[in-house]
């Protein structure tokens, strides 16, 4: 029986499971098994909620040894009903307000800022100790190695200017880190202590703290400083992790476990937390089990309200089951004080810590401020203090992570009298007084930030769109792009930045624009709207005589047929961008017919951009077609290349009287054209097809576009002709020229071929 019970439940069918325990615990007897195996049908299957089934675990501990690996069901229920009860905030990326200056990985002021390809900045060492392959905001995964990154240059001067006094921290924290790793735990905890003082808002060094107290055996001061960190940063499992081992510290095992459970909500795959939380569950389950209440008695009531269980669900309080346990626990041992005593004596003493901590404010001290959260330790011997930690006055104990009246108290304890209060006010006038603060909102010296640190040192303009080089220098994009034009290493260092052209990933440094933004609102509307006006600018080229478009002086190119290109001048390169960005996606193309390149021909036409092929080296491969043509009027210069004003060409519309005798001969050299073309070798129909494509469709209405009809555009640039011939024919505006020029050229080709 016992074996197809664990079929069923390895089976997932856990309501068939645990009819089979309760079957096989009626007809061999209740054992420690037996009723492991009926409490995690009941949790599984959802039978029981986790109060209902905490009896069932205590008859198993009562019936025999339980291994600490049978707890792995019971533990997730304790996470689940964590998660899900409302009390805790898991991070989700989404839901977390996005600090300026704080890593999203540690959650703390920067430290040796790093910028990815992505535009999002975090931690040297985080980057290095979590090796983050992809990123923790946006998810974007790079090919680049991140460990080669340096430090954002811009980004640590704000940092340095803003905040000196963190910056200060940082630098306690890593002698005293240097401290710990060498044993010296005490004298670690002490630099600790200093490097909250100076910044009071970092929960990495209050943990780091915590475990140096604890490692040191002073796990009062370890509990004070672990607390610390999850007020600091309530999300960070961490955090609770160092609460947890304190509190198994101070043999405080009921709390422990909501520690813990709370740390493998944030992050179920924290192992270490794992294994202290079954700990701590075996622990307080074994004290339950050594109970004097008669087994038989709690096998019937147990078995009863197994049978009786109902699908409702009530909400579940941790807290309530924790002290339910804990109080079961200390039934044995009674209580030494009633509650109305403890009560009075936490009044006392919280009005004693509320006078102790603000003697040095200024103001009056108001006894009613029941909002403040007061840390204090109080000892009843000279070993054993413990923490005193609440948030209002009137607040129920069950909605306190830490409890003081009825606690697990194997080593015994009793409350603070009068000399036990003044030591209480002595030890807590010594530690830090804590100023929760936004890093972004309340910096040290905000002033220091001028226009200044965020000019451009390549346009030596207030930064648009930063980019954050992998050497860690910042410019504009456009600025940074037009200088890899050139050449492939940073403008400042000089170091080479060739794998960061090959990935092309050209996004903005979030938090840079971000500050500009909120700190220059006016300088950074001013340059938006400058940056604007140049790529209207741009747009509006060609629209009239009065503006320009861009010539790329190369090849001659013709309406509506295909010219691939090869770009690798930084100039062009700038221009296409340019084009690109402008949203156009055209310009002109005319041929150099000298040897002086500013005079570049006449006529030319518009070429408009289709495809873009960027090579690893920045150089890029263009797919255009013709589109129409034009005639210079004048010629300009713009950012190195070459610009014109010019006037669109279009054929002249053919009278209706004379349509008929120019479609005759239309039909007549389109006849000759295709004979042509079928008549060449193999080869040389092949090497055309591949370059231009095939002999063009005829349209419907070879009259109605301003350029006439493709093919003959076609024709012209196939056949073996000079430039200046094709020149001429580009601006010819008549189709019945055009058509009797074509006609002679191809007397002219058949004649010059040999028989």
């Amino acid at each position: 029986m016992d074996g197809l019970a664990k079929d069923a439940f390895r089976g997932e069918d856990f309501e068939l499971a645990a009819n089979l325990y309760q079957q096989s615990i009626r007809e061999l007897g209740p054992s420690s098994a037996l009723f492991m195996g009926l409490a995690d049908s009941y949790l599984k299957g959802e039978r029981l909620t986790l109060r209902e089934a905490l009896p069932v675990y205590r008859l198993a501990f009562s019936r025999g040894d339980v291994r600490l690996d049978q707890l792995g069901h019971l533990i997730t229920a304790l996470v689940k009903v964590m998660t899900d009860s409302g009390g805790m905030v898991v991070p989700n990326g989404r839901n977390e307000k996005k600090l300026l200056f704080t890593c999203e990985i540690c959650k703390s002021l920067w430290r040796d800022p790093v910028t990815i390809p992505c535009g999002h900045t975090f931690c040297r060492d985080c980057l290095e100790e979590k090796q983050v392959k992809v990123c923790k905001t946006c998810s974007y995964a790079s090919k680049y190695d991140y460990s080669s990154l340096k430090c954002n240059v811009v980004l640590q001067n704000c940092i340095e200017k803003l905040f000196p006094k963190e910056l200060e921290a940082v630098r306690l924290k890593r002698k005293a880190d240097d401290l710990f790793g060498k044993g010296s735990c005490r004298e670690a905890a002490t630099v600790f202590v200093d490097a909250i003082q100076r910044d009071p808002s970092d929960h990495h060094i209050a943990s780091n703290c915590s475990r140096a107290y604890a490692a040191a055996d002073d796990f009062d001061r370890a509990l004070y400083y672990a607390q610390l960190a999850v007020e600091l940063q309530p999300s960070w499992y961490q955090g609770y992790q160092c609460l947890g081992n304190a509190l198994i510290g101070l043999r405080l095992e009921s709390e422990a476990v909501l520690a813990f459970a709370k740390c493998l909500a944030l992050n179920p795959t924290v192992s270490v937390a794992r294994e202290a939380l079954a700990q701590c569950l075996h622990r307080l389950l074994s004290s339950l089990a050594q109970s004097s209440t008669s087994l038989s008695s709690i096998d019937d009531q147990v078995m009863t309200n197994v049978q009786s269980a109902s699908d409702h669900r009530a909400h579940i309080d941790i807290s309530g089951i924790l002290s339910e346990l804990q109080h079961n626990s200390n039934e044995s041992s009674g209580k030494m004080y009633s509650e109305e005593t403890v009560n009075k004596v936490k009044l006392t003493l919280r009005k004693e810590l509320l006078k102790a901590q603000f003697s040095k404010l200024p103001g009056k001290y108001d006894e009613n401020l029941s909002s403040i959260k007061v840390y204090s330790f109080c000892s009843s011997d000279s070993q054993t203090p413990c923490l005193q930690s609440e948030h209002k006055l009137k607040r129920s104990q069950s909605d306190s992570i830490l409890y003081t009246s009825n606690m697990t108290k194997p080593r015994q304890r009793r409350l603070c009298n009068n000399t036990d209060i003044d030591q209480t006010q002595h030890s807590a006038t010594k530690q830090p007084r804590l100023e929760h603060k936004l890093i972004d909102k309340q910096m040290t010296h905000p002033d220091n930030l001028t226009v200044e640190d965020f000019k451009c040192t390549l346009c030596y303009r207030l930064l648009y769109m930063p980019l954050t080089t992998p050497c860690g220098h910042m410019f504009c994009k456009q600025c940074l792009e037009r200088s890899l034009d050139h050449s492939p290493n940073c403008p400042l260092c000089k170091s080479s930045l060739i794998q960061y052209i090959i990935e092309r990933v050209r996004l903005v440094t979030v938090v840079i624009e971000q500050l500009i933004e909120e700190y220059f609102p006016t300088e950074s509307w001013q340059r938006k709207i400058q940056y604007e006006n140049e790529l209207a600018e741009l747009a509006r080229m060609g629209q009239d005589d009065q503006h320009e478009i861009p010539i790329f002086v190369c090849i001659l190119a013709f309406p509506a047929v295909s010219c691939p290109l090869h770009i690798f001048e930084p100039r062009y390169r700038l221009m296409i961008r340019q084009c690109i960005e402008a949203g156009t996606r055209q310009f002109g193309m005319c041929v150099c017919l000298e040897s002086n390149e500013a005079n570049f021909s006449s006529y030319g036409t518009m070429l408009e951009i289709r495809d873009v092929e960027y090579l690893p080296d920045g150089r890029s491969l263009l797919t255009t077609i013709g589109r129409r043509r034009f005639r210079v009027l004048s010629r300009g210069m713009r950012d190195g290349y070459h610009t014109a004003r010019v006037e669109f060409l279009n054929d002249i519309q053919v009278p209706d009287e004379e349509k008929t005798a120019i479609w005759g001969l239309h039909n007549l050299v389109r006849h000759e054209a295709e004979n042509w073309f079928s008549s060449l070798l193999r080869i040389h129909h092949m090497r055309i097809v591949h370059r231009f494509g095939s002999f063009p469709v005829l349209e419907d209405d070879i009259f109605a576009g301003p350029n006439g009809p493709t093919w003959c555009w076609w024709l012209i640039a196939v056949l073996p002709i000079d430039r200046r011939t094709q020149l001429m024919m580009l601006a010819m505006t008549s189709l019945k020229d055009r058509l009797l020029t074509i006609r002679r050229i191809l007397a002219s080709v058949r004649e010059s071929e040999p028989h």
